[in-house]
């Protein structure tokens, strides 16, 4: 595992299977030893589209999210669901002021300016994120 710097992290388990559930606790306890102070910490149950083949309750997680003042949303990235919106919700919680690392210090890599300009310079914070647009071919006339 390597969050060194992190400002965000998600804890992805499988709601077909409690043994991922149980692996995220493990990877977590990790987490305070690296991370800095202000991470994001998010838990994310995946294949919720899965609801017949089941093996963790929503409640079940979402009290331990709560527990740990984490965010907590179900996924599918095969249905596409909610995938987006938990990097959206994540994005909002981000500090908008200048990451800091583990120890609390600004982090040295946002120092470093684009190449070829000198490194010191204040680098702009994102304010606003929105996902690129691709334009699509549109279909030939038959």
């Amino acid at each position: 595992m390597y969050s060194w710097g992190a400002q965000a992290a998600i804890m992805v388990y499988d709601v077909t299977n409690t043994d991922t559930f149980a692996g995220d606790k493990n990877w977590v306890k990790e987490l305070p030893k690296q991370a800095s102070p202000n991470m994001v910490l998010a838990l994310t149950g995946n294949k919720a589209d899965l609801a017949s083949k089941r093996a963790l309750e929503f409640q079940e997680a979402q009290a331990y999210a709560d527990n740990n003042s984490w965010l907590f949303m179900e996924t599918s990235a095969k249905a596409a669901m909610n995938v987006n919106e938990i990097f959206m919700v994540i994005a909002e919680k981000l500090p908008k002021n200048r990451p800091q690392n583990a120890a609390g210090a600004p982090d040295r890599n946002q120092d470093m300016g684009p190449p070829g300009e000198p490194a010191g310079q204040p680098q702009p914070v994102l304010q606003q994120w929105s996902p690129p647009c691709v334009p699509l071919p549109l279909p030939s006339p038959p």
